[in-house]
């Protein structure tokens, strides 16, 4: 990669020729992209931290990645981004979260995601090792994929040193780069620390167990999830992230694990002729038989029907 790119563009083609997410196969994709098309981009590379200002004027589009991609990329870094103008709406497993001017937000870049936007914006991103940001990441409750106001916390002082480098991109070429670096990740980890909650260790273990009976007793449900549970626990789901992170875990893990070691047991315990896996499957919480397929022989090892054979065998 460059270590310096100024680039204005009316071509798609060459814009695209100089992100790498796009050569190795994740997909830009909008109606009349090619046609319809101007880019600006204005890029300083420090000690493999790049730093970037990108505007487009363009029909409405996506960056779409695939998990073969994510793994295909092999890269262990985080997107903080800043959200100049314009909106955006980045899509995961976890959820939606849109992102409005002023907003900035910490994310992985390394899970399969959508990232929507308008027709014209404005954003700020920098590509970090997640190195840089761990002390940061390993605090539970911390908004990891969270978007965060500008107003919040360390927003306005981290908002006002972006807008300063968006326009002046030379503050990050000479000897003091590296300095400049070092206190824009040292805010964006700020802002991460301050927006974290203050759950005292006993209060994240009642959550947790007020969050793992709720899910046992609701594991058919489809729609649970981590904003289902925080509602019905009359918490935040910053305190519920936090809980399960405290154990190691994610919401959306344990529920998946949970559904699949329960379906598990149930195939062992019927016959095909009693309760198909497509009935099994429903009553644990994934509404298509394909996916519970997917998940199952992911986790363990075969299809729900190879199981089921051999632990009635048994």
């Amino acid at each position: 990669m460059a270590t310096e790119l100024d680039l204005v563009t009316r071509s798609f083609r060459e814009w695209a020729t100089h992100f790498p997410v796009i050569r190795r196969g994740a997909g830009w994709v909008g109606d009349g992209l090619a046609d319809n098309f101007e880019g600006a981009v204005t890029r300083r590379v420090i000690d493999d931290r790049s730093i970037a200002i990108l505007r487009v004027r363009a029909h409405p589009h996506a960056i779409v990645r695939s998990a073969d991609q994510v793994r295909a990329g092999g890269e262990d870094v985080v997107l903080a981004v800043v959200q100049l103008s314009g909106s955006s709406r980045l899509t995961t497993e976890s959820g939606t979260r849109t992102l409005r001017p002023g907003d900035h937000l910490v994310s992985s870049w390394g899970v399969p995601s959508s990232w929507e936007f308008d027709a014209e914006f404005a954003l700020f991103v920098a590509r970090l090792p997640r190195d840089d940001l761990r002390a940061a990441l390993a605090r539970p409750g911390v908004p990891f994929g969270e978007p965060l106001a500008s107003r919040e916390g360390v927003g306005p002082v981290l908002l006002a040193f972006v807008r300063a480098l968006a326009r002046d991109m030379n503050l990050l070429r000479g000897p003091t780069a590296p300095l400049v670096v070092r206190c824009l990740v040292g805010m964006f980890e700020a802002s991460l620390l301050a927006a974290a909650p203050p759950v005292s260790p006993g209060g994240l273990t009642d959550v947790y167990s007020r969050a793992v009976g709720r899910i046992e007793d609701r594991i058919a449900d489809p729609h649970l999830g981590v904003d289902a549970l925080a509602s019905a626990l009359s918490v935040s789901r910053r305190q519920l992230q936090a809980a399960f992170t405290a154990h190691g875990t994610s919401v959306t893990q344990w529920v998946r694990t949970r559904r699949l070691e329960r379906a598990r047991a149930a195939l062992a315990r019927t016959s095909a002729s009693e309760r198909g896996v497509a009935q099994i499957a429903a009553e644990h919480g994934f509404r298509h038989p394909a996916h519970f397929s997917r998940l199952f022989r992911v986790a363990f090892g075969m299809s729900p029907t190879q199981w089921r054979s051999q632990a009635l065998d048994l």
